[in-house]
């Protein structure tokens, strides 16, 4: 992915739809391209993905690290956003209304050897409202991510490891 000197690359990928809060992903991806979130480290690529399923995969090529912002339920009703590892996620009819989600996405990429080194799942609460203090927040989260450690096999899925 990355040549000797080059910065690595890194796509930040806001899942959803123009419908209700299936727009959250694109909303924070919108905010966090206007706060100018791009580290001086990584070439950072802004991407919108509409309901994906496995074409989510040919999005994840040819970066060194992802960064997935997608909608959640809460069970609690009181999250805003938190890091998701692929296992959080309910597989199946328990999660996407789409057939093939992002969960099933990841599983599939995870078994075929197509995920990027590093990728983080960023889940927002349905019942978040994505305005300059959230995306504040994501921004933060995002810049205290591990910096890039190029190495054979090295996956960073929970940042707070």
């Amino acid at each position: 992915m990355t040549d000797l000197g080059d910065k690595p690359k890194q796509a930040l990928i806001g899942i959803g739809s123009p419908f209700a809060e299936d727009v959250l992903g694109w909303r924070l991806l919108d905010g966090l391209q206007r706060h100018g979130l791009s580290p001086s480290d990584w070439e950072t690529v802004f991407l919108k993905a509409d309901r994906p399923g496995a074409g989510l995969l040919d999005c994840l090529s040819g970066f060194d690290r992802v960064v997935l912002l997608d909608a959640m339920q809460c069970e609690d009703g009181c999250c805003s956003l938190r890091w998701l590892q692929a296992d959080d996620l309910q597989l199946a009819y328990g999660y996407s209304t789409h057939g093939f989600g992002v969960a099933e996405a990841l599983k599939l990429g995870e078994k075929l050897g197509l995920l990027p080194e590093q990728w983080y799942l960023m889940g927002i609460g349905m019942e978040a409202e994505v305005d300059a203090r959230t995306v504040a927040c994501a921004a933060r989260m995002i810049f205290d991510l591990p910096p890039f450690r190029p190495g054979p096999g090295e996956t960073a899925r929970d940042p707070a490891a």
